[in-house]
């Protein structure tokens, strides 16, 4: 019995982490695009403030997600 809650537990831990690193690469990949289309495009002056407001947002971003997660982490103890 406490075998089987302790890999049901190792599971959703798994799939929770799954769930959040998914969209997180996808946001980087495609604001590191974004950013290189722009620097192509643009003076480099734009493309560094760009790029410092990339930086502050994937950090709010990661926040957010760390945040998430801990709720989820307690969501899942009320529960189970």
């Amino acid at each position: 019995m406490g075998r089987n809650s302790d890999v049901e537990s190792r599971a959703r831990k798994t799939v929770c982490l799954n769930s959040l690193m998914v969209p997180t690469m996808l946001t980087i990949t495609v604001c590191i695009i974004v950013i290189m289309v722009v620097n192509l495009l643009v003076e480099s002056s734009i493309y560094y403030l760009l790029s410092i407001i990339y930086y502050l947002l994937s950090i709010i971003y990661y926040l957010l997600s760390i945040i998430y997660y801990e709720i989820l982490i307690q969501y899942a103890k009320y529960i189970y």
